[in-house]
């Protein structure tokens, strides 16, 4: 798609390899009571998991060696029992010779393994402190890396708060492998539950997808060699393409198997799917489709870019220069922002337009570059994310600070709350992380950075800093942010919304039905910006409910349920807003909310794209008798979600005047 690729490859019934696994367990002083227990737990798990055919090996270590066996053994039940017990009989004391143990532990794996068709694998638990022997890790990293020529992977676990994670992270980045953090107030058992079954097969070796040269630019592609393929996981190679045909003409996948045999997966020609893009929707359509006036990268492009950010932090891991690791920082950046991903060298920044900004009283702001303001209490947070407008703030990555606050971690509640607003605001397929976030405590003090909504290229930045009143911000919203219908079709989940231009006190006939099993009537009359009240007429009896501004519960204020189409209204600041849901056409209703009663929906994309700063969707909609027509939406909240807003003159294609909704005195 758009001169990007991605290949998965999970291959089948390849016969897995024998393993050769050996266990480094830290026993030193500094592991403790929990944390050695934490380590007793993890190897009870891994041990129950460890298959027949496979042969182990337990060392521990302080300041010296501590074997279970002077060599390895077959794993059989016996011998796994035998296991366990020497685990659970460790005590910790003594110094940390990480050096001396992961050097030894390669060199057994060496012996063992060569070239006899097993594959080796080295699992490092430890508390990453190194107190014995060598301490510098930049030093521990380079004898590991001479010791390990035949590249053998090792998987680390670090246990413990205060555990040196970047030591056993990058052993692991360095030597092919992964690393896991294991907390010391948790369960052991259930924070590394499935973590060897990652690791417990190997299917194949030494994994290479061999292109046609030319097929590809070779600065533009993910990594397309692979040094351990596990059961149940996928090898995936994406880039940038010079030559399509040469793509589709075929390529080949090679490993090496069980007993060193070589193994060759072919890909036969033309088994890329070539999609469009921009999409084009299918034909025939009554609308033509608007132009793309703002490049958005394909979601292919953009899964490019993630897999290569994901692989240049993972190379960055394994690197002791300072000059490399700059050139890969700069490179991470410059891809993350582009593409608007967010990583441990950039920041999501989300800045509320001045239409948004309480009174004078209840914010002071600064233009001072780097100073830093104060942030009171949890609800006025709450408060900022419900009662945020509908043009949306904008939002974009920058490069994370040098210097760097720290605050506990996110409430439950209120990271809900965040990474909700934020998914709503996202473009679909847009990676959001939230880190760390709004403190527990009364008071903390934080820097934010404003930046141009929507742009693409770096500039000079102009930092804000706002002080928050912890009383909840009462404020007046213009009617273009909450919609006041929705609408949701067969085949469309998310609803199409749309106002109409009603005349303030006239009386509007809402949704009412013709059909003789059951009498209905939703008569709605305009307020100053939505309908205020509606009076429901259901068989014999008529109810009049008014709009409550300040009820925030988003409780129904009534709902009721049409044969299969539902009805609901609920309160907002301006006045009530109502959707009908659609599960199939529906033509014995009528009214405002019929307005599409006669047809069913799908996105032409389900890409979001970014046009003259909104989040645009293009939906198609098709009628009983077979007349599609393409509709150009802009994304607004709705309810507890978005919807896909109509314009005016979008929406009078589906009616002739409001006047024909007008309800005679």
């Amino acid at each position: 798609m758009d001169g990007y690729f991605v290949h998965f490859l999970a291959p089948e019934g390849i016969e897995p390899m024998p393993m050769d696994i050996i266990f480094v367990l830290d026993k030193s002083g500094s592991m403790g009571t929990t944390k050695m227990n934490q380590v007793k737990e993890s190897m009870m798990t891994i041990l129950d998991d460890v298959k027949a055919e496979d042969k182990i090996f337990i060392m521990a270590f302080e300041s010296s060696l501590h074997y279970w066996k002077q060599e390895f053994v077959q794993a059989t039940p016996e011998n796994i029992i035998a296991s366990k017990n020497y685990v659970n009989n460790i005590r910790s004391g003594g110094g940390t010779n990480i050096d001396l143990a992961l050097k030894e532990g390669i060199k057994r794996l060496t012996q063992i393994s060569g070239n006899k068709g097993r594959a080796p694998v080295l699992v490092f638990l430890t508390d990453g402190e190194a107190t014995s022997g060598e301490t510098n890790t930049e030093r521990i990293l380079e004898n590991l890396k001479r010791e390990n020529e035949a590249e053998i992977p090792i998987f680390s676990l670090a246990f413990g708060q205060g555990a040196d994670f970047d030591i056993v992270k990058r052993v692991a980045a360095q030597n092919n492998g992964f690393g896991r953090k294991i907390y010391e107030d948790s369960d052991a058992a259930l924070q590394i539950a499935g973590f060897y079954k990652e690791i417990s097969t190997v299917l194949m070796k030494n994994v290479s997808f061999n292109y046609i040269d030319g097929t590809l630019y070779d600065t533009e592609v993910t990594t397309t060699k692979f040094n351990t393929y596990f059961k149940g996981s996928e090898m995936v190679v994406a880039g940038k393409v010079k030559d399509l045909n040469k793509l589709q003409s075929g390529l080949t996948v090679n490993g090496t198997g069980v007993g060193n045999r070589e193994i060759e997966i072919p890909v036969p020609r033309m088994w890329c799917t070539i999609l469009p893009w921009p999409p084009r929707p299918s034909m025939p359509f009554t609308t033509p489709t608007p132009p793309v006036t703002t490049r958005n990268p394909s979601i292919m492009e953009k899964l490019w870019a993630y897999l290569t950010i994901k692989q240049l932090l993972k190379d960055k891991d394994a690197l002791d220069s300072t000059n490399k690791i700059k050139t890969l920082n700069d490179k991470i950046i410059q891809l993350s922002l582009k593409y608007q991903f967010v990583t441990p060298l950039t920041s999501m920044v989300v800045t509320l337009p001045d239409q948004t900004k309480a009174n004078p009283s209840e914010v002071q702001t600064s233009e001072k570059n780097g100073e830093t303001a104060d942030l009171a209490g949890l609800s006025s947070i709450q408060n900022l994310l419900s009662a945020r407008p509908m043009n949306f703030p904008s939002f974009r990555l920058a490069p994370v600070q040098i210097r760097r606050t720290t605050a506990p971690p996110l409430e439950k509640g209120v990271a809900a709350q965040v990474i909700k607003q934020l998914m709503i605001m996202a473009p679909r397929r847009t990676l959001v992380m939230v880190s760390r976030a709004l403190p527990r405590a009364r008071r903390i003090r934080f820097t934010t950075t404003t930046i141009p909504p929507f742009t693409t290229r770096t500039t000079t930045l102009k930092t804000t800093t706002t002080t928050i009143s912890s009383r909840p911000i009462v404020r007046k919203l213009a009617k273009s942010q909450i919609p006041s219908f929705g609408i949701t079709l067969p085949g469309l989940e998310t609803p199409l919304c749309f106002d109409l231009p009603m005349n303030q006190s006239k009386v509007y006939n809402l949704m009412s039905s013709s059909s003789p099993a059951k009498v209905f009537k939703m008569n709605g009359r305009s307020g100053p910006d939505m309908i205020d009240r509606i009076t429901v007429t259901e068989d014999v009896q008529t109810v009049s409910y008014d709009a409550q501004p300040t009820d925030a519960s988003k409780t129904p204020v009534f709902q009721t349920l049409l044969e299969t189409t539902s009805l609901v209204a609920r309160n907002t600041p301006l006045g009530l807003q109502f959707l009908a849901n659609f599960p199939a056409r529906n033509n014995d209703i009528n009214g405002i909310l019929a307005l599409f009663k006669d047809y069913s929906g799908n996105l032409v994309s389900s890409d979001i794209l970014i046009e003259s700063g909104e989040f645009a969707a293009y939906v198609n909609i098709e009628s009983s008798s077979g007349t599609l027509t393409v509709l150009r939406a802009t994304t607004k909240e709705f309810g507890d979600g978005i919807c896909y807003y109509l314009d005016s003159e979008t929406l009078q294609q589906f009616y002739t005047n409001i006047s024909q909704f007008e309800m005679t005195s």
